[in-house]
């Protein structure tokens, strides 16, 4: 017990002292977004210099609407990456200033304004900002020239990462420590519990054993002795050979126990009690071991039954 009391203390100890993020870490989420921005921003440029990628603007609408600067400035701020703030501050509004244009004048007016803000340098530029940032997770997509799955939406596993705030995740693991340490706890009771209720007593208790017979059938009894004995069962010294799995009857001091025979050879038989002695009961047959006046009495078959 002191030492499954150790571990858990150890494994909870371990949760609090472990921050959510790591210095230089974002989130998974925010490195995702911020990877879907920068691939919707270069598609964005291509479609407003020639006119491919058509969806391109629905993409980084898309993917503007999921990175508020005040929730860019609070992660890059937690974990310790204030050099970036303004630099992917500076990206978004870049990108709000051009879909905005593209919505109220020409693609070519807006490609003119991205050639004069040289945004397809600052696109390139950025990438290697992005790609410096970590995260506590396998990163959920790499920058690429490919288009974001499901138009910029994100997949399933992004905004499952995004749900899982680390409040939530450090609650998830004290919940998943208080149930192993429960199933911990419980195990070693009942463990405790069985050892308790199997440790064996040397004994000399004089028996009778008879296979458990139908009514109809009268079975013998044969005359045999516990040389041990537990709460769940015995071993018991005779000459007749039982079977495994065969049931008995067995009549010591005054109780008439039904039990089953677990192991035998040539001179003993293993039996498990079908339903296991109390201690006051075990200790009476211990303390009338060995002794006459306590010899049991042959009953007839149709008392055992």
């Amino acid at each position: 017990m002191r030492i499954t009391l150790r571990i858990v203390t150890f494994a909870l100890f371990s949760t609090l002292a472990q921050p959510a993020l790591a210095v230089g870490e974002v989130s998974c989420a925010l490195f995702q977004d911020l990877t879907n921005l920068h691939i919707s921003a270069d598609h964005f440029l291509k479609h407003a210099n020639s006119g491919a990628y058509p969806q391109a603007r629905n993409q980084l609408r898309s993917a503007l609407d999921k990175l508020p600067k005040p929730m860019i400035h609070e992660q890059l701020t937690n974990a310790g990456l204030i050099r970036m703030i303004d630099p992917l501050s500076n990206f978004v509004d870049l990108q709000e200033r051009l879909v905005q244009r593209y919505d109220l004048s020409t693609l070519q007016k807006t490609n003119n304004l991205a050639n004069q803000l040289s945004a397809q340098a600052f696109v390139d530029r950025i990438r290697s900002d992005i790609e410096s940032l970590g995260c506590r997770e396998e990163a959920l997509g790499a920058i690429s020239g490919d288009a974001p799955s499901g138009g910029g939406k994100g997949n399933g596993i992004t905004e499952f990462v995004r749900r899982v705030t680390a409040t939530e995740a450090t609650a998830m693991s004290f919940a998943a420590i208080a149930l192993f340490a429960l199933g911990i706890v419980l195990m070693e009771r009942f463990s405790s519990h069985r050892k308790r209720l199997a440790k064996r007593f040397p004994c000399a208790a004089p028996c009778w054993v008879m296979p458990h017979a139908a009514p109809e059938v009268s079975a013998r009894a044969e005359r045999a002795n516990f040389v041990d004995l537990s709460q769940l069962g015995g071993k018991i010294r005779m000459d007749h050979a039982f079977e495994p799995d065969q049931m008995l009857q067995i009549l010591v001091s005054n109780y008439t126990l039904d039990a089953k025979v677990i192991w035998c050879n040539a001179d003993y038989i293993g039996v498990k009690f079908d339903s296991y002695l109390s201690i006051d009961d075990m200790m009476f047959v211990l303390a009338s071991s060995g002794n006459p006046d306590v010899e049991p009495t042959l009953p007839q078959p149709e008392q055992m039954q």
